[in-house]
């Protein structure tokens, strides 16, 4: 004789769980995909196929923030029980919906990575590993919308049991490790293939290892995916999946718009040089000096005579339009390198121009040698 469900039992909700991953998450990931569009305004440069895959995972992170909130609205997050006699066509809804919007967010993802990798170190030096990537990111993406889409016969009998003599092969546990290891194998890879390409870039150490650190931001993305197949290896089974699938679909959640975010990170050097620069002149005061690198170590002048060198900061970036590669190998000698020399005990400022050829390679700890 079944048992009547307590009013604890009944009250039970992760619902506010759901509407907080998916709204917090979402939000960010649309900050870091404006930041990108207004990073490459700042450039002055045109907008490339990278920033377009992931204006399109944006989009589809829309489409899942809009099935979320139907989704939990119509009982996902409560148990079975506490919900009306529909639960099970919307709950089943919901969950295919939101599977294809999933592969269509990383997919998006994996693309506009793999166009960025393109972008910044050049067909030529990466394309055979972009190419067996984007193979597999796609073959990937096809094996779940096939699986996604047809795991009943007719695809409808998933959600609505009215259907008469519907066909439903596939197992929906092993279909969820089935999409989840690759995925994550897919992701490792993503996060180690621009090692051995950054170390070939020229420019300094620092901004290597600065650039590897932002890469390896991706990692957060790698650790949603294991937690969500950790969620899947402890899910029950039963028939309150309304309760017991909330796990799976926070870190579902988290995976998709921590991808758009991760993604986005390496192409925001313009806005944090912006917003670098307009808290340096905030909390500086404003003397009319020329920016400078100083010949002799330190922070600022302490001696009673001074050498240092103006270098037009033009000098030090690439002239060439980044629309295709932004870090593209610094110019190895510099033209015009002024040399002002200031002694205040004489009270004399004079410059000295036209220094020719000096070599990048031989600024070192704030000197030019000749």
């Amino acid at each position: 004789m079944p048992t009547t469900p307590s009013l604890e039992f009944l009250a039970e909700s992760r619902q506010a769980d759901l509407y907080a991953a998916v709204t917090i998450t979402y939000v960010g990931a649309l900050v870091a995909v404006a930041l990108r569009f207004w990073s490459r305004k700042l450039k002055g440069t045109m907008y490339w196929l990278d920033d377009w895959l992931i204006a399109a995972a944006q989009v589809c992170a829309t489409a899942m923030l809009v099935n979320i909130v139907w989704w939990v609205s119509r009982g996902y997050g409560k148990h079975r029980e506490a919900s009306g006699p529909e639960i099970d066509h919307d709950f089943f809804l919901g969950f295919f919906m939101a599977e294809i919007i999933y592969t269509f967010i990383l997919t998006f993802v994996k693309y506009a990575i793999l166009a960025l990798y393109w972008r910044i170190f050049g067909k030529e030096a990466i394309q055979w590993p972009v190419y067996i990537l984007a193979f597999v990111a796609t073959a990937w993406a096809i094996a779940v919308l096939f699986l996604s889409i047809f795991t009943c016969v007719p695809p409808n009998a998933f959600w609505d049991k009215s259907v008469k003599n519907p066909h439903c092969g596939v197992d929906n546990k092993m279909f969820l490790w089935g999409i989840s290891i690759p995925n994550i194998i897919t992701d490792v890879s993503l996060l180690l293939l621009p090692i051995p390409y950054v170390f070939r870039l020229s420019t300094s150490w620092s901004q290597k290892r600065l650039l590897l650190s932002t890469f390896f931001l991706g990692g957060f993305v790698c650790i949603a995916s294991i937690m969500r197949l950790v969620s899947v290896v402890r899910q029950n089974q039963g028939p309150d999946a309304p309760w017991h699938w909330v796990d799976q679909g926070l870190w579902a959640i988290t995976e998709g718009h921590f991808a758009i975010i991760s993604a986005c990170l390496p192409a925001l050097r313009p806005v944090w040089i912006r917003l670098f620069q307009s808290s340096q002149s905030k909390s500086e005061p404003t003397t009319g000096r020329t920016p400078h690198i100083w010949t002799i170590g330190g922070s600022g002048p302490s001696s009673r005579k001074r050498s240092h060198k103006v270098v037009d900061e033009s000098l030090l970036l690439p002239t060439v339009d980044d629309s295709t590669h932004p870090f593209q190998p610094i110019p190895d000698t510099i033209e015009a390198v002024h040399e002002t020399i200031y002694a205040p005990e004489q009270g004399v400022l004079t410059t000295r121009a036209t220094l020719e050829g000096y070599e990048l390679n031989q600024i070192s700890k704030g000197m030019l040698i000749k």
